[in-house]
């Protein structure tokens, strides 16, 4: 399961929640403050953070924030179960109160893999985090 939802209009980020699937937020323009777990982040322009399933979360201001949250389940990018090793152990994903905020580089390759799920281009089209992982460990 993958849904996205753009910040500016995505109502169920403004209270506590947790829930079991993996949210990505991106700050397009302008800045988003979260607060994850017990920790607050801000984050500007060109800015992601990525939240583990589990990790309490909720958006406590926005100003002239434009952007987009993706929220998928684990089966969205784990085909194998040593890609699991491979997306924690590389800090895609943190443990929980390690949360990062990280520069976006290449905003037009964000752009374009938010605006494909967004004109409803199908997530098996799309898969952004593809691994050369197969069964029996990591590159085997």
């Amino acid at each position: 399961m993958i849904e996205l939802f753009p910040l500016e209009n995505y109502p169920a980020l403004r209270s506590s929640r947790r829930v079991l699937r993996y949210v990505v937020v991106w700050c397009a323009s302008g800045e988003i403050s979260l607060q994850i777990d017990e920790n607050q982040y801000v984050l500007r322009s060109d800015e992601v953070v990525t939240i583990t399933s589990g990790q309490v979360h909720f958006l406590q201001k926005e100003e002239n924030a434009v952007g987009w949250a993706l929220e998928f389940s684990l089966d969205f990018f784990c085909k194998y179960d040593t890609d699991i090793e491979l997306i924690f152990h590389n800090g895609l994903f943190c443990h929980f109160a390690q949360n990062e905020v990280i520069p976006v580089h290449d905003r037009q390759t964000v752009n374009n893999i938010f605006f494909k799920k967004h004109m409803g281009v199908s997530p098996k089209a799309w898969r952004g985090i593809e691994t050369s992982s197969k069964p029996g460990g990591l590159g085997a």
